[in-house]
This record gives structure tokens, sequence and C-alpha cells, in this order.
């Protein structure tokens, strides 16, 4: 494990803009994927199959641009956004809220090992020993945003914790895309969010 502190070439520069970011993240794989152009992709944890396409879709631009694609390990659109970023060959992040001694769900353990071995990193800014737990989520999300130029919202519900993390964008001038097709993005679409182009 590495820890990137904020005095740190390797801390991403996009961070050091955000408020109250933290000093130091701890970095298990590719640390230098922090300082390259990362977008957020996320969305419902109860994805449709019209959200699996479009996140495969939306990774497959991203991949295919150069960004390195940034999501939360999470079940639903997550997963599909880690997984088909490792199948294109593509660089992906996976931002956790709790310890990096700790896979949350455990069913993305296999996941999280994956993306490690096909250069890839896990990132957290919480240290070892801390679990998961309900109010670590929104710092997780602020800290995805924080890190990265903007957020794709795939899929998502009204109350949700994806609509938090599109609510961190706009606080902190990220841009926002949305697909649109769901009550959380069409939502987002009406208050301004920019609409995702295939």
């Amino acid at each position: 494990m590495e820890i990137v502190e904020e005095n740190s070439e390797l801390y991403p520069p996009l961070l050091w803009e955000v408020g109250g970011a933290p000093e130091k993240l701890f970095v298990l794989g590719k640390s230098n994927l922090l300082t390259e152009k990362m977008v957020v992709v996320v969305g419902s944890r109860l994805v449709s199959n019209r959200g699996r396409m479009n996140a495969r879709k939306v990774v497959k631009r991203l991949v295919n641009e150069g960004y390195v694609v940034v999501s939360g390990l999470a079940r639903g659109v997550d997963t599909e956004v880690h997984r088909e970023c490792l199948r294109l060959g593509g660089k992906t992040v996976a931002v956790l809220a709790h310890g990096l001694d700790w896979v949350y769900p455990q069913e993305n353990i296999g996941l999280a090992k994956e993306i490690l071995e096909k250069g890839g990193a896990l990132v957290s800014q919480l240290e070892k020993g801390i679990r998961p737990e309900k109010y670590f989520f929104p710092l997780r999300n602020r800290l995805m945003v924080g890190m990265s130029l903007g957020v794709v919202v795939v899929e998502a519900g009204l109350r949700s914790g994806t609509m938090t993390t599109a609510n961190w964008a706009g606080e902190l001038g990220r841009q926002v895309w949305v697909v649109k097709g769901s009550v959380g993005t069409d939502l987002l679409s009406r208050e301004g969010a920019s609409e995702w182009v295939f």
C-alpha cells in the first residue's frame, strides 16, 4: 500500500482545488493513474438491462478517448463500469468507502483483485482497519468527484448515492453528464446537466 500525501506529485491535481480535501490518500496498485485525466461513471445499484448496456457504451467511449474510468466498486452500474473497462483494456480506479484491507460488497473481491492485476488502482481516504459505514459513502462520492473532470450518471433513482455524487459534482464545479431515461437522470437533465451523446 502506498500513502500519497497532498504535497506529493502523485496527488490528484484537481483535488487540490477542493476545500477540505483529504491530506493523504491510501492507494493499492498504480498510483500514477491519479495524475491522469479521470471521469467518474456511476449509477443505480439495481441496474436495468438498459442501464448495463448504456454503462458499457459510456465506458467504451471514455476508454477510446484515453480517460481513466473511476467508479465506486458498488453493485450494479459501478460493477459493470469496472468490468467493461478491464475487458476493453482500459484503466480504471475504484474509490472505496473503507480501508483498503476490506472490499465491500464482498462479492466484488474478485473484481478488486482483477483491477489490481490489470494495472488499475484502489483508492481510499480511510486507513486500514476502517470498515464500511453509512456516513463514509458520501465522503467516498465527494472524493471521486474531486479527483475527476466530471461525472457521467448512467441511471439513478431520486434518493440515492448516485444523486449525491451528482450533487457533489455541481457543488465542486465539475461537469455532469446524464444518460436520460431514468427518474434521477431525467431530473438532473431538467436541472441543467448535459445529456451524454453516444
